[in-house]
């Protein structure tokens, strides 16, 4: 999970490039519509193949406050 996303920030360290490239699903939460495509763009650049949900998130004080939740669906695990 990436809480307070904010695209312009760039400290993300190697582990949340790959987890970006290598998610079968992400879902973005924001109460703005703006923030979505803006966090969607940034994804898809860095490197997102999979699909991009959003969710809407009920949050009156910033309305520019975004979470992203980052899985894969088919892992597969090593007896």
């Amino acid at each position: 999970m990436l809480p307070g996303f904010k695209p312009e920030n760039r400290l993300y360290d190697d582990s949340v490039f790959y987890a970006v490239a290598h998610s079968e699903k992400i879902v973005v939460r924001t109460s703005s519509f703006d923030s979505y495509w803006s966090a969607k763009c940034w994804l898809r650049k860095n490197g997102a193949t999979g699909v991009i949900e959003y969710q809407p998130l009920k949050r009156w004080l910033n309305s520019d406050y975004v979470e992203i939740y980052l899985s894969r669906i088919n892992v597969q695990r090593l007896p």
